[in-house]
């Protein structure tokens, strides 16, 4: 009846909502726009500036690009820069994988911002994810999880607005399993060369968590397409081939060899812990400064010893679990899931589910635990949770399920905003706030200067001020290490023409009590190094 016409009639038009959820461009626009939006207002209202470690070495993994280069010359001078995620043999080069860089360099030389280029990965990872979806669940629900991940404060504020990834790692995860079910039920050329782009991505964001969720997408490939595999496996290897053609280039060019990636040379230099908790236990490495070995020897290898044994491996389990559970918009979504046991007939659930198993265990077995490890895998959950909404949405009677499913991602959206609050409070306290304004200061006054860091015993490794840019010799403002009296002399002597400055990034005393985490840091004393020779000093 309703959906029959009489002949030569014309069927009503589509209403503009559902012409909308059910165009398969117009949709995952919508979500890559608002994530997008969100993204430049978040950016606009607090400005990213570097303040991780690894903020720093993405930072120089772009201007590294801009350089046009892929690895800066090892500078002779190199102890006294030595710093954390970086390497400085046999070139001067962050430790991370390329594409991030690529973004990075992008957004400066597009829009004179960096994070110009972050705004447009997030926002494309979203697109990806509502387009993944769609070959998944229901249209609506599909575009509903998309925007519900591009408003989620803290995906906006780590993945949209800060320089240390993310959003790649999930772009390529959507495209895969995208692709994937495009490839058994259209059989269209495209999807396998899509396929294999998304495992391009992978490879060059994340490569050790993307194997991990690439592999039930390729089983999936392999088993329903078994009868023509060969062909889909000659499209798909295209740009696969491409991809890895580059990073072993690019391996070549920062390591000296193809098959070393920048992050084991860096893991085997400085590390004292390996990253997985399989790897073998090293010999501490000889570091240049000692709060580079308080960081690597001290700070960063506890968790591996406590987590080699069985109680300490599911205690740091429990812990990534909830690391990963309350970052992703799914904490408050986790009522969706509790649906999915009447949903197993439904079209992708098992598989979704079964999906996430080797994501689970590559991440049980890293030493550590951030967000963006489990960034390829977030289009798992994703479906799961728009699966979940689906269900609860068909909850009866009257609209009950329609209240409950717009309760929850209320109350998601919600605490997002609250952890990103959280977030963005705690990087305005960081000292490291000081550090960019002070680089302001100095390059304001022309010329070009030299910053000496030196530390307190009681420094917070974590807040680390040596950094530089690309090109070291040209740079306004380098920051260096005072070590040995004979190799800070050779160094003057190098940078000579620089005016010449002393930081103390710690104060004179060790603080009485913790700080409040919000407590913003005291500003720390630069003086000039003629002033301290002189026997003066100022502020």
């Amino acid at each position: 009846m309703g959906a029959e016409h009489e002949e030569g009639e014309q069927p009503p038009p589509a209403r503009p909502r559902a012409a909308l959820v059910d165009h398969p461009t117009l949709a995952p626009l919508l979500a890559g726009l608002v994530a997008f939006l969100a993204s430049a207002v978040v950016s606009l209202l607090h400005p990213a500036v570097p303040q991780v470690h690894d903020e720093f070495s993405y930072a120089l993994l772009g201007d590294t690009f801009l350089e046009g280069r892929l690895a800066n010359p090892a500078h002779p001078h190199w102890r006294h820069l030595d710093t954390i995620h970086v390497l400085q043999q046999p070139t001067y080069a962050s430790k991370y994988p390329p594409l991030q860089g690529v973004v990075l360099a992008l957004g400066e030389l597009v829009a004179g911002r960096p994070t110009v280029g972050v705004w447009f990965s997030f926002a494309a990872a979203c697109a990806l994810l509502v387009w993944m979806l769609r070959a998944w669940v229901e249209p609506r629900w599909a575009l509903v999880t998309g925007l519900v991940v591009a408003l989620s404060g803290q995906l906006v504020v780590f993945w949209g607005t800060l320089f240390w990834g993310g959003a790649l790692a999930m772009g390529g995860g959507a495209l895969v399993y995208g692709a994937a079910r495009r490839v058994v039920d259209a059989r269209r050329p495209r999807d396998a060369v899509l396929l294999g782009l998304g495992l391009a991505v992978l490879a060059l964001s994340r490569p050790y968590e993307g194997l991990a969720v690439a592999l039930p997408a390729l089983a999936l490939v392999a088993w329903k397409r078994r009868a023509d595999l060969l062909r889909v496996t000659a499209l798909a290897a295209v740009p696969v081939a491409l991809g890895l053609g580059f990073l072993a280039y690019y391996d070549w060019r920062v390591t000296g060899s193809p098959w070393t990636l920048p992050y084991s040379l860096h893991s085997a230099t400085y590390c004292a812990v390996p990253e997985l908790l399989v790897g073998a236990p090293r010999e501490k490495p000889e570091y240049t400064h000692p709060i580079l070995e308080y960081y690597y020897a001290q700070v960063s290898a506890p968790p591996y010893t406590e987590r080699r044994t069985w109680d300490g491996f599911l205690a740091g389990v429990r812990l990534k679990a909830m690391v990963f559970w309350t970052f992703f918009p799914i904490y408050s979504l986790s009522a969706s899931l509790l649906a999915l046991p009447f949903a197993l007939r439904e079209r992708g659930t098992l598989f979704l589910a079964g999906a996430c198993v080797p994501l689970a265990l590559a991440l049980a077995l890293e030493t550590y635990e951030l967000p963006h490890y489990a960034a390829p895998g977030l289009c798992l959950i994703a479906g799961l949770v728009a699966i979940g909404l689906g269900r609860w949405w068909r909850v009866g009677p009257g609209a009950l399920g329609k209240v409950l499913v717009a309760a929850m991602i209320g109350g998601g959206l919600l605490e997002q905003g609250l952890g990103a609050r959280h977030h963005l409070r705690l990087r305005a306290a960081s000292p490291l706030n000081h550090r960019a304004r002070i680089a302001e200061e100095l390059e304001a006054r022309g010329g070009q200067h030299l910053v000496l860091v030196r530390y307190r015993p009681w420094h917070n490794p974590h807040h680390e001020w040596v950094y530089n840019a690309a090109d070291v010799d040209g740079s306004p403002v380098v920051w260096a290490r005072a070590l040995d009296d004979a190799g800070t002399r050779r160094m003057l002597e190098h940078f000579a023409g620089r005016e010449v400055w002393v930081l103390e990034a710690d104060p004179a005393q060790p603080p009485s009590a913790p700080p409040g985490p919000y407590e913003v840091a005291p500003p720390p004393r630069l003086t000039p190094l003629a002033a301290l020779q002189g026997g003066g000093g100022r502020r």
